[in-house]
């Protein structure tokens, strides 16, 4: 079963002295349990016998997860993040985009509009 790295990995190859190896993201992991790091959103399927191992899986939402849980997005601001509102935080925890701390108050107009838009839909059906 193999799987094609999409982000730079290391890989431990030796406990004790403790040593690793360094994967690029590119690289084709040919192992039984290769599938897993598709799961875990750092790889892609690369042979049908990975395909079928995670069928059922949403491979990209996998990925999604995968690249806030990297960037160390808190779930309250998943919103944001997914918006392009910002991409990480500054050293006090405050919302950036490309090191810029990003203004309060577009995070709450942004937050406003976006829950007025979920109260128009409640109570169709």
């Amino acid at each position: 079963m193999k799987s094609k790295l999409i982000i730079d990995r290391n890989r431990v190859i030796s406990r004790d002295p403790y040593e690793e190896e360094n994967l690029p993201a590119g690289t084709v992991i040919d192992h039984p349990d290769a599938h897993q790091l598709v799961k875990l959103g750092v790889a892609d399927p690369a042979d049908d016998e990975c395909l079928e191992a995670c069928k059922g899986v949403d491979i990209e939402l996998a990925k999604k997860n995968a690249e806030r849980l990297r960037r160390g997005i808190h779930p309250e601001d998943f919103d944001i993040y997914e918006a392009g509102i910002m991409d990480g935080y500054d050293n006090n925890g405050k919302p950036t985009l490309g090191g810029i701390l990003v203004p309060k108050k577009k995070i709450t107009e942004f937050r406003k509009s976006h829950n007025e838009d979920e109260d128009e839909g409640e109570g169709e059906n």
